[in-house]
């Protein structure tokens, strides 16, 4: 579906009858889409940190660094806080080979912490728990003497 096709069924969402199948659900979801996510994956895991109360997150947060720009997955900058979700696709789309992607991905994350980001790198597997994703970011930002801003309000805060 290309995306003028799906901006066309999108704004018909609101024609459709009170009673259709999915409809609210279907109007949860897309109230709450980034359109910046560059996959089902990295949407997940921003709704992951939307729901444990994560604040100050940026979509596709741009970092130059002088030799190179890169667009951050999820970044909180004012934490200088790096959330990569690394899926299949990065390494066999954008690539040549596997090997030639995974030096890439080392070299851009060690220009990234030069800069002073902590990177925090997710899998398909991490996302099946909640508490599992916000554990670690927390943990590598208390290594740095850093803490997440969580709303207090959010319903596994308290946990993570």
């Amino acid at each position: 579906m290309t995306t003028c096709e799906g901006l066309r069924r999108l704004s018909r969402l609101d024609a459709l009858p009170t009673g259709t199948r999915n409809l609210r659900r279907t109007r949860w979801v897309v109230r709450r889409a980034d359109a910046a996510c560059d996959s089902v994956a990295e949407e997940r895991l921003l709704h992951i940190l939307r729901s444990a109360g994560v604040r100050g997150m940026r979509t596709q947060y741009l970092v130059v660094h002088p030799s190179g720009r890169y667009y951050l997955d999820i970044g909180i900058p004012g934490l200088l806080l790096d959330i990569e979700f690394d899926g299949a696709h990065k390494y066999v789309e954008h690539s040549e080979s596997v090997e030639k992607a995974l030096f890439e991905q080392r070299v851009r994350q060690h220009e990234l912490e030069q800069l002073g980001w902590i990177v925090v790198r997710f899998a398909w597997p991490d996302l099946d728990s909640p508490v599992g994703v916000v554990r670690p970011i927390r943990g590598a930002l208390r290594r740095h003497g850093r803490d997440l801003d969580i709303d207090p309000a959010m319903s596994f805060a308290a946990v993570a």
